[in-house]
């Protein structure tokens, strides 16, 4: 298999490979294995994946799955996650990208999809998240897969791997990073991974193999948003829906709302319970 280098402006501080499989130009596809960061704007990971997918010339897949084994699975969280999926949906429709979205109907169910996508694909990237059941599940996986899997770090401005050493007070950590964080805001993540005319160009994929949709079919969004759409699924009922609604197109309306109203007084709302002075941003 012809081996290929990595040719990104994503920095190599945020890229982690989990294997020691190749990225090889005979894959049918490239996948991203959206886990962690469930957005299309300003992630590396989903621009990672894009390049990867410019430079080898095959279609770009990305997945996006829910499991309903997880802690505290309940219609609210699932409810949540759900909707941005939708948004994410939507973001890939005008774009020259395969968006799959898989929510699993019976514990276990899920298992396999990945391994299977990787049977054809170049790579696959996925996000590298340090908390919840990430590391676990990419541990279990990463030696699976005939494919590169690599591991792509969105948390933050800050690179997770950019500090060498553990620090115990928060007043030394915040010292370091305002001294070593400028150097990290001179390479952003693209804005917009899905636009650009190169990305239009890319070969198209308008369904995954039979083989793939018949076990793992894909995620009827609205019906599962239905008033009773997660009803047959095993995760706990008895905890409703939230009162805000999941996804970027939410969040987005709460950040312009955080700017224009609220940034100037935040340094010192933010604390007082009487006054509405927090971001809101939190769960998003």
């Amino acid at each position: 298999m012809k081996k290929l280098h990595i040719d990104s402006q994503v920095p190599s501080l945020r890229i982690r490979r989990l294997n020691q499989r190749p990225i090889g130009a005979e894959g049918r596809w490239v996948v991203y294995w959206m886990t962690a960061f469930r957005r299309t704007r300003s992630n590396y990971a989903l621009q990672l994946a894009r390049d990867l997918a410019k430079q080898t010339q095959r279609p770009l897949i990305i997945l996006e799955a829910l499991r309903v084994r997880y802690r505290w699975a309940s219609d609210r969280f699932h409810r949540f996650v759900i909707e941005g999926m939708r948004d994410n949906e939507a973001a890939c429709a005008d774009s020259n990208v395969l968006y799959y979205p898989y929510v699993e109907p019976l514990a276990g169910a899920g298992s396999g999809l990945v391994e299977a996508l990787a049977e054809q694909a170049a790579a696959i990237v996925t996000d590298d998240f340090p908390c919840f059941f990430h590391p676990r599940m990419l541990r279990a996986v990463s030696g699976k897969l005939p494919c590169a899997l690599l591991a792509v770090d969105a948390n933050g401005l800050m690179p997770l791997q950019a500090a060498e050493r553990t620090f115990t007070v928060a007043h030394s950590y915040r010292r370091w990073m305002q001294k070593e964080l400028p150097e990290h805001l001179q390479q952003p993540p693209d804005p917009n991974p899905l636009d650009g005319r190169s990305l239009r160009a890319l070969p198209a994929l308008a369904e995954l193999p039979d083989s793939i949709q018949g076990r793992w079919p894909r995620a009827a969004l609205r019906d599962l948003l239905a008033a009773d759409g997660l009803s047959h699924l095993p995760i706990d009922h008895s905890v409703g829906p939230g009162a805000i609604r999941g996804g970027a197109a939410t969040a987005s309306q709460l950040l312009k709302r955080f700017i224009d109203r609220r940034l100037d007084t935040y340094d010192s709302a933010r604390n007082e319970p009487d006054q509405e002075g927090s971001s809101e941003l939190s769960p998003h």
